[in-house]
């Protein structure tokens, strides 16, 4: 490779490189604000069965929860119940 063609790939893989750290900086988002109210559901099944006797097991569960999260700098605290 000559000399002209050496300086060219360099160029432009520098150029190459500034754009590309320039847009990773604008792209990152505002942290995240912890603090309010949440609710939520959860459900889950299971089953089965046994050799010896011959006997199925299955069934399922669900329920609720709720809480509240407070952020105090970089801390969050929390109080939850289901």
């Amino acid at each position: 490779m000559n000399v002209k063609w050496t300086k060219r790939f360099w160029a432009f893989a520098g150029a190459a490189f500034l754009s590309f750290s320039a847009s990773a900086a604008e792209a990152q988002s505002p942290a995240p604000i912890w603090t309010g109210f949440y609710i939520g559901v959860h459900g889950g099944g299971g089953w089965g069965e046994t050799s010896d006797e011959g006997i199925e097991l299955g069934g399922g569960l669900g329920g609720l929860h709720g809480g509240y999260q407070w952020q105090s700098g970089a801390f969050v605290l929390r109080a939850e119940g289901d």
